[in-house]
């Protein structure tokens, strides 16, 4: 059985990479159905901004990871924090 193209995870989104210990990542691109019985396959950066790193993987190698909320939280921190200082 080949399967559709159309990719689960959006360009974009956070995710878990599975057997890692947690590492999380971004998806950049989506390859399209290219692994075995046609598996998607998408390619990830992790790591810094200034160094980023990137690899492929199968769809079932990652979770997606609501890691959104967290970041707009830590951005209304630190808004806290800039508007007692002043």
């Amino acid at each position: 059985m080949i399967a559709s193209a159309t990719p689960r995870i959006a360009n974009g989104s956070h995710v878990v990479i599975k057997h890692t210990n947690g590492m999380q990542a971004r998806v950049v691109e989506f390859r399209g159905a290219l692994g075995p019985e046609g598996t998607h396959i998408y390619r990830l950066r992790f790591g810094s901004k200034s160094r980023p790193r990137y690899v492929e993987v199968r769809e079932d190698q990652i979770e997606w990871s609501p890691v959104e909320s967290r970041s707009r939280s830590k951005v209304n921190s630190e808004t806290s924090i800039a508007d007692s200082v002043r």
